[in-house]
């Protein structure tokens, strides 16, 4: 009798043993998918978790500390939906047209001011809030007795407050040099500084509004007709532009 409740007892001990290891196996981790606020979306593990960020590690093992608050779902991944991969945000190269109009002022005279501008650089400074490259333009001064043209090229700087965010606050900044195409006049020291709304489309898009301020030095020529005599003089001082901007980032 004792032998057979010997043999129950280690059968049972063995049992509870096994059924031990069972749970202390560890599960397989689950794949999520986490769609951002700027529509992002990310495919990874989720490696750790609190009230207020979670650490995803993606397929290529690289690690992401999202905060809760710019996240807008979190699902299971479907393989027949595209994912935005690291790779595709890490391309650094960024393009920005832009074009602005307004009113200027240069030697006591009043214009419309009319300018377009071709911005290439690097997009993913600070973790994607500052752009920073080089651009060239047109600027053009028009009324009725002048017509201005000016070719500016200049290295250019923005940076946007909220990278994360559909909508962010955003600032420019550009410094170069103006080079005139009009006869007998002389470009000078550039300057530009814009403070504008941006709003995110896609990954690499976007959309900025908002107001500028521009300045650069110029130098003319000016020949005034003065009781049947002539005139001929020279110019110089700053053209001061201010208006609308709007931009388009790819």
């Amino acid at each position: 009798m004792k032998k057979i409740i010997y043999l129950v007892i280690i059968a049972l001990t063995a049992s509870l043993y096994a059924s031990a290891q069972v749970s202390e196996a560890p599960q397989a981790e689950k794949r999520v998918r986490i769609t951002m606020n700027t529509g992002k979306v990310i495919d990874g593990i989720i490696k750790l978790e609190n009230d207020d960020v979670i650490l995803l590690v993606n397929d290529q093992g690289e690690r992401y500390q999202l905060q809760k608050s710019s996240i807008a779902s979190i699902g299971e991944p479907t393989d027949n939906e595209p994912v935005e991969t690291s790779q595709d945000r890490g391309k650094p190269f960024g393009m920005t047209i832009q074009a602005s109009a307004g009113g200027a002022w240069a030697a006591n005279e009043k214009y419309t001011n009319v300018d377009a501008d071709l911005i290439m650089g690097h997009r993913l400074l600070l973790n994607g809030a500052m752009f920073l490259g080089a651009g060239v333009g047109y600027h053009g001064l028009l009324n009725k007795a002048r017509k201005w043209h000016f070719l500016p090229l200049y290295v250019h700087m923005k940076y946007t407050f909220l990278p994360d965010r559909k909508n962010s606050p955003l600032v420019s900044a550009s410094a170069g040099y103006a080079f005139c195409l009009t006869k007998d006049v002389k470009g000078g020291a550039f300057g530009d500084i814009a403070l504008m709304f941006h709003h995110k489309i896609g990954t690499r898009g976007g959309i900025n509004i908002g107001a500028y301020f521009r300045t650069h030095g110029y130098r003319a020529t000016d020949t005034v007709e003065q009781d049947g005599n002539v005139y001929t003089g020279k110019l110089s001082g700053a053209i001061f532009s201010v208006g609308g901007r709007l931009a388009i980032d790819m």
